[in-house]
């Protein structure tokens, strides 16, 4: 699309008016300088703008919070007339970097030009990059030429994850044993395979529905799991991020999040995370592949949940096992949820939670929390002494 300065196409049409009252050669010779101004204009912006094209180019396509990444604004000139004036803007950059508004440049005939950014991401996501504006304009800036570039080239910046230092997690002993023999209980929930009954096998492993089908007792075989099973639930609700103005805070619990998942994985423990968000997530994560897939769902969704997040966790103790162990992932302590806790650790859970809120208020109620066998963990101290 071609813009025109308004103004020099007013003083055109006031020079041609005034040529045609007044006559004589001066005026039509302004005229005239102002028409061929208008022409030659039109075509050259038209032609080099044909010629124009930009893409976006990186080294890196996938990253982690935190990370920096030279991204290059390529602008060719493939014709054989120089642009005289050239501005691009890319509208992700402008979104990102704060002091960015766009270069302007000259760029010769058959030439190249690499707008270098160091981009630091400080916020998961996939980073498209979106459009790039060009604009080019002639020698006078009466004409303009605007098009706009769809960049393919896209970057996913994932979690940050950090090796979380070993021996912090309460109930660490249990995760040591994990894989010994006297560690590992039936799961009542795993199936493993069916057979028939023996003199000797308890009632209860009758598998009522298949014995009455076959008019034969068959027995219900269950798998061995570590009696240590990871269960992390994860508060992604709004209310927990209104002051959260850059991100900070809910990036540092997400990562905290994946860095606890992975360590689990590492140490060969099954884990299961329950998200409070926008939708009620659960992940198993038993497999690098399922880690992998839990780490995708986070490029996609931030924190934009509702409801109540104790409702949320009593919700889903009916899929957790007595025997194992919880993380609770949360922004905030508050009286509320404090003795909602404490209830649970009396149950016989074995609850730890993980705050993100330094403020005098949390810090009375999680030294409640701990008074009564409640272990709680600052993110920011585990995160600061823990490397990436």
């Amino acid at each position: 699309m071609i813009k025109i300065k308004k103004t020099f196409m007013i003083i055109t049409v006031v020079a041609l008016a005034f040529a045609k009252i007044s006559g004589g050669n001066l005026p039509y010779a302004i005229f005239y300088s102002l028409f061929l101004v208008l022409f030659l204009g039109v075509i050259y912006v038209y032609f080099t703008s044909k010629n124009i094209v930009s893409e976006i180019k990186c080294k890196n396509h996938e990253l982690s919070v935190g990370d920096s990444e030279e991204v290059s604004i390529k602008v060719s000139n493939d014709s054989i007339i120089p642009v005289a004036y050239v501005e691009v803007v890319n509208d992700t950059m402008v979104d990102i970097l704060k002091k960015y508004h766009g270069d302007a440049f000259f760029l010769n005939l058959n030439s190249t030009k690499f707008l270098k950014k160091n981009v630091t991401f400080k916020k998961r996501g996939i980073y498209d990059f979106g459009i790039t504006t060009v604009k080019t304009s002639d020698i006078f800036g009466v004409f303009q030429q605007v098009k706009r570039y769809e960049n393919k080239t896209g970057i996913k910046v994932y979690p940050k994850i950090y090796q979380l230092r070993p021996l912090f997690l309460g109930g660490s002993e249990k995760l040591e044993n994990r894989l010994s023999n006297e560690s590992k209980v039936e799961d009542l929930t795993l199936i493993k395979d069916i057979r028939e009954y023996r003199v000797g096998d308890s009632l209860k492993r009758v598998h009522w529905k298949l014995s009455a089908k076959h008019g034969d007792l068959y027995v219900k075989n269950y798998d061995y799991v570590s009696g240590v099973q990871c269960n992390l639930f994860l508060d992604m609700r709004r209310e927990s991020f209104y002051f959260d103005n850059d991100g900070t805070k809910e990036e540092l619990m997400v990562d905290f999040s994946v860095s606890l998942l992975n360590k689990m994985l590492g140490e060969g423990v099954k884990s299961k995370i329950f998200i409070c968000g926008k939708e009620y997530k659960k992940f198993d994560i038993d497999t690098k592949e399922q880690f992998h897939g839990f780490m995708e769902f986070l490029l996609t969704h931030k924190s934009e949940g509702e409801g109540n997040f104790v409702d949320f966790i009593h919700g889903n103790l009916n899929n957790i096992n007595r025997r194992s162990y919880i993380a609770i992932v949360t922004p905030d302590i508050n009286g509320e949820n404090k003795n909602e806790f404490i209830d649970l650790k009396s149950k016989g859970y074995d609850i730890n939670i993980f705050y993100y809120s330094q403020s005098v208020g949390v810090m009375e109620d999680i030294n409640t929390l701990c008074e009564a066998g409640v272990k709680c963990y600052s993110i920011l101290e585990l995160l600061k002494d823990s490397p990436q």
